[in-house]
């Protein structure tokens, strides 16, 4: 059950918002809208070839990467950063 849950919101945030929203929320100053933004990055780059060359053609990793170096940035969004990354990542 979970896992489908999981797959349809998936589908739905990286077909229905843009990644400029995504964005936005990762840049965003509460931690809720990063959660929000990482799981949107996540969504746009998980087994898909050509969201992970969107979102690094449009510098979507090193806003990623600068919530990793804040030192406020919650655990919640750390994880949800490290999973991002590892969405992202291709090779």
């Amino acid at each position: 059950m979970w896992t489908a849950q999981w797959a349809w919101s998936r589908d739905l945030l990286s077909t229905s918002v843009l990644f400029n929203r995504h964005y936005v929320c990762i840049t965003a100053k509460t931690t809720i809208a990063n959660d929000i933004g990482c799981m949107g990055m996540m969504a746009l780059g998980h087994e898909d070839f050509n969201g992970q060359l969107r979102v690094s053609e449009h510098g979507g990793i090193q806003p990623l990467v600068r919530l990793l170096r804040i030192p406020r940035t919650s655990s919640q969004v750390i994880l949800a950063v490290i999973c991002a990354l590892a969405s992202l990542c291709v090779g």
